[in-house]
């Protein structure tokens, strides 16, 4: 209870409840909305519960914006998510990836923790995001899912055209974006519920309003959240884990990250013997390696749509997704000889261990394609698509899988948004990713597709 005398909510019995039920430093509590409030609140004869929710919407911070602090989510694309999926891959722990978004205001941190990680997701892998809030109000926000361009201040829109759909000033996260994220209230200095753990805690920029014995409580049921190897990652000016909670600390391009348990797993850079071929005859099938040195294929530029405006990072994620790689040639040279079952199998172990890799993505689709596995070539596309927003062919061989997969509007939608990137390039420059294709060539494909 936190009413006075007669029914008159009090200022100090306001702070105090905030301070002891909430954790909130009173001197970091705006003041200016309390007097006016509380007379308001008196005047309505509000029930307590309601009184104490607008109270603490009205003392909480819900300012949020897409892609905040956006080398977080670069970081997350470039080196978590492949760590972690390297990692699951040679052990355990299955192929669900769960995040908490702690603090998550209105939606706009688990809805972009979401536009990211998906598209990166190996195949057959799934996201579940839960998403806490102390406030209502920011929470009925949440589950709309609408919000004004302001949120996505210093985020290029037309870079976020896969899942935002964008209406004059109003802008809706896509229903894909929305399905893995549940939102539910959730007071941070409670208890996480016993059966959640998690891979990833992104609790940022929350904890700087907290007195020091509430981040000590918080840091805490967080902790208890974690999965082995689990990965906490705070905003850039919240106060560190207390050390008694035995977190390896990390510092990695400018992103300060801590992780449960000690002893440092390799990050993406894994290495990929050559004899891990899915089975001894496809090399005897080959019968020939490549005679001609591979062509240079440029080095990728780029992230999903929703972090392509990050400068590109020099990370063994970019190098990784170059070409030249045995087991990538091997799959080629297998399609051009017709055992394109073969050439699957190789491509698929590959990506296994460079989920990243587009020129494998690319032949993978245009084998499926071929083959009649439409899904998995949409699939496939679709990832090279996201991680090249930039370059005309993979969004093209997207176009043509959605066709294949008869999605017509949708294949319209990606030939004129590869007819708009060709643009950029002369007429007679090799695109990137195409296997030497020039825009000439290109964009005589397109004019034969619908517009």
């Amino acid at each position: 209870m936190i009413s006075g005398v007669a029914g008159q909510w009090e200022e100090a019995a306001v702070r105090e409840y905030l301070h002891d039920c909430y954790g909130l430093d009173a001197t970091h509590l705006r003041t200016s909305w309390l007097k006016p409030l509380l007379a308001a609140l008196s005047r309505s004869g509000a029930a307590e519960e309601d009184v104490e929710s607008a109270i603490v919407s009205a003392a909480t911070v819900h300012e949020s914006m897409f892609l905040r602090h956006a080398e977080h989510f670069e970081w997350l694309a470039q080196t978590w998510l492949p760590e972690l999926v390297d990692r699951r891959r040679t052990g355990f722990g299955g192929q669900t990836i769960r995040v908490l978004s702690a603090a998550c205001a209105c939606g706009e941190e688990p809805y972009s923790l979401a536009a990211v990680l998906l598209p990166l997701l190996p195949l057959g892998w799934q996201l579940e995001i839960e998403a806490v809030d102390a406030c209502d109000a920011s929470l009925v926000a949440a589950e709309k899912g609408q919000y004004s361009r302001w949120a996505l201040r210093g985020v290029p829109v037309e870079a976020q055209r896969d899942w935002l759909l964008v209406d004059g000033n109003r802008v809706t996260v896509a229903d894909g974006v929305r399905k893995p994220v549940r939102f539910r209230r959730h007071n941070l200095l409670a208890p996480l519920p016993s059966e959640w753990t998690f891979d990833l805690i992104v609790c940022r920029n929350m904890l700087i309003y907290f007195h020091p014995d509430a981040v000590r409580r918080t840091f805490g049921h967080l902790f208890a959240a974690l999965r082995p190897h689990g990965v906490l990652l705070p905003g850039p000016s919240d106060p560190r884990p207390p050390q008694d909670l035995h977190l390896e600390s990390g510092w990695t391009a400018g992103v300060a990250w801590y992780r449960r348990e000690s002893g440092r797993f390799r990050v993406a850079e894994v290495a990929r013997p050559s004899a891990v071929v899915p089975v001894a005859s496809a090399m005897a099938r080959a019968s020939v390696a490549r005679t001609q040195t591979p062509a240079t294929r440029p080095r990728s530029r780029g992230l999903p749509p929703s972090v392509r405006h990050l400068p590109a990072s020099e990370s063994a994620i970019h190098r990784s997704a170059s070409g030249g790689d045995p087991q990538y040639d091997l799959a080629c040279e297998l399609a051009r000889q017709g055992e394109s079952a073969l050439a699957l199998q190789v491509l698929q172990q590959l990506l296994c261990y460079a989920p990243l890799h587009v020129p494998a993505l690319l032949l993978s689709a245009m084998i499926a394609g071929e083959a009649g596995q439409r899904d998995l070539a949409v699939e496939q596309a679709r990832k090279a698509a996201y991680l090249q927003p930039e370059s005309p062919y993979p969004v093209f061989l997207l176009g043509d899988a959605l066709h294949r997969q008869g999605q017509e509007l949708q294949a319209r939608s990606r030939y004129q948004w590869a007819r708009e990137l060709l643009a950029d390039w002369a007429d007679d420059h090799a695109l990137p990713y195409s296997d030497q294709l020039t825009k000439r060539q290109l964009k005589e494909l397109l004019d034969a597709r619908p517009t």
